[in-house]
């Protein structure tokens, strides 16, 4: 979601849907680095979602919001779409700022 040379702090969002009908709970991973696929960079860490509306596969949105602020810090947040519920996570790694 953050380019690299991105300036600090940032911000960023996307939306995902559900993968399966009727999910009602989710993780997702935050990894670090530059490479297309995952296993090429370093997982920093992640947020179970529990209590996900369950809906029909596609039919239910999420926002996922990622911050990383000047020390590094990551904060990652999910809300479901249109209810409003919300997880949030506050991830700390040393080192992830080069």
């Amino acid at each position: 979601m953050l380019e690299s040379g991105t300036t600090l702090p940032a911000t960023r969002s996307c939306q995902v849907t559900t993968l399966v009908d009727y999910q009602t709970s989710g993780h997702v991973q935050v990894f670090y680095g530059d490479h297309h696929q995952t296993r090429n960079n370093t997982l920093v860490d992640g947020i179970r979602l529990t209590g996900i509306s369950p809906r029909k596969k596609g039919e239910l949105a999420l926002k996922l919001t990622l911050t990383v602020d000047v020390q590094g810090q990551v904060t990652l947040q999910a809300k479901e779409v249109p209810s409003e519920m919300v997880w949030d996570d506050t991830i700390f790694r040393r080192g992830i700022r080069k």
